[in-house]
């Protein structure tokens, strides 16, 4: 999909869909956000994503996704309203934390990033493989975790939906975020 955005004045590496509308303090609590998971997930400062505010049509009536083949993650502007994002996030891990929806975007960066370091850069072409090894790596963690099938809904109603369908990276990220944010 082609979306068209203009860079935001005064933000490292942010922009705007021009058919987002976003309040400046929604875009100030998204990038304060997104500042704070670089630090705490420990993402690779010279290979930050870009950040895009979108509109949710954009990204298939998503509220946030992350794109690994582009380093990009999409936020639609609600994640910026702390009232509205938490109400969007029941059933998540950190439901109540305004932070959780940019932490797991976030965290899937991570995933990319460390994969990246152990094989080739991921691209449009390798996606799937990409998606099929990590999750693959994922189970592997979640195993010696000891997470399963019966407790993984103490993680999030989500992890436990993502896990009885296999995608074990939505679990790892659901699980991390909710140790990072509980601190």
């Amino acid at each position: 999909t082609e979306i068209y955005a203009k860079k935001v004045d005064g933000y490292n590496n942010v922009y705007i869909s021009d058919k987002a509308m976003i309040k400046p303090k929604a875009l100030h609590n998204i990038n304060k956000a997104t500042e704070s998971a670089i630090k705490k997930i420990d993402i690779d400062v010279n290979n930050k994503p870009t950040i895009l505010i979108t509109d949710s049509a954009e990204i298939n009536h998503a509220i946030a996704r992350y794109d690994a083949a582009n380093n990009l993650i999409s936020y639609t502007p609600v994640v910026g309203d702390k009232k509205k994002i938490v109400l969007l996030q029941e059933g998540h891990a950190a439901e109540k934390d305004p932070y959780s929806t940019p932490f797991h975007e976030m965290y899937h960066c991570k995933q990319a990033q460390e994969y990246e370091k152990k094989h080739d850069k991921i691209t449009s072409e390798n996606h799937r493989d990409y998606l099929n090894d990590l999750r693959a790596e994922c189970k592997k963690k979640l195993d010696t975790l000891g997470i399963t099938r019966e407790n993984v809904g103490s993680i999030s109603k989500y992890a436990s939906d993502m896990y009885a369908i296999g995608k074990y990276d939505e679990v790892e990220a659901e699980y991390s975020i909710l140790k990072i944010l509980r601190r």
